[in-house]
């Protein structure tokens, strides 16, 4: 049920290399990290949010930093 709290979450990203700043809900983090993948790519989840942010989005050239409600 912790993932619905997290679903709510809002997410400020910065892109490392532009400056550029984003908010996001959990949800269009998860579905930016997913989109335009392979067949073999397996999405990533709410459930994978809660258990650690910064696992799922180690490899991208942007600072995400939660959004305080």
């Amino acid at each position: 049920m912790l993932w619905v709290l997290h679903y709510m979450k809002t997410y400020k990203i910065t892109d490392e290399a532009t400056g550029e700043v984003w908010l996001w809900t959990a949800q269009e983090l998860l579905e930016e990290v997913n989109r335009d993948r392979s067949s073999e790519w397996t999405d990533y989840t709410m459930e994978d949010l809660e258990d650690g942010l910064y696992d799922v989005l180690e490899w991208i050239e942007y600072t995400v930093d939660e959004v305080p409600a």
